[in-house]
């Protein structure tokens, strides 16, 4: 990790062997911008020479040592980075996509410790959705995969209440699931 930080701080561009988790092994030219930590795996997000695009690539995934490409031209980025991840859960941000209202019902008794333990710093009591079994909570966040782990991981203490699409996604998944019990 630190030839990456000293990458970014000296702007160097770095080519890596790279191992997708579902594919094959490629080399990257990598312009890298910023350092992420989520779930005790480093990210780094940079421009990526071949996709002309700012991409995320999971350090673990590096398959040997980053070598410096002498005398390449540094692209910059013009993301401010802590402003980027505020309205995600993850690493995985869409561009262009919007921020959601995810609106959730907590079984009353674990409430507590879904508030002692936020999912997100947007997390609010949504007092509109609270009942005699369930909790009312609203999050503003993009929908992405690492949103929907977090859901899928409380089973039966979170119910998604909106948007529909979210509904929808969480029922597929419970279908499925129970498919693999029957």
């Amino acid at each position: 990790m630190s030839v990456f930080f000293k990458a970014i701080y000296e702007r160097n561009v770095l080519s890596i062997q790279y191992n997708p988790y579902n594919g094959k092994e490629y080399i990257i030219e990598l312009h890298p911008h910023y350092l992420k930590q989520y779930r005790k795996i480093w990210y780094v997000y940079g421009y990526i020479d071949s996709s002309k695009s700012e991409q995320c690539i999971a350090l673990d995934r590096v398959k040997s040592e980053p070598i410096i490409i002498k005398d390449a031209c540094f692209h910059k980025s013009e993301i401010n980075f802590n402003a980027y991840f505020e309205d995600v859960i993850g690493v995985t941000k869409y561009i262009g996509q919007k921020v959601s209202r995810i609106m959730l019902q907590i079984k009353s008794k674990d409430y507590t410790m879904i508030m002692n333990k936020p999912i997100h710093s947007s997390q609010r009591h949504y007092k509109a959705l609270d009942d005699n079994e369930w909790k009312g909570l609203i999050l503003d966040v993009q929908i992405n995969p690492e949103l929907k782990r977090i859901l899928y991981s409380y089973g039966d203490i979170i119910k998604v209440v909106g948007p529909s699409s979210l509904v929808k996604d969480m029922k597929r998944f419970s279908k499925k699931v129970n498919s693999f019990y029957l």
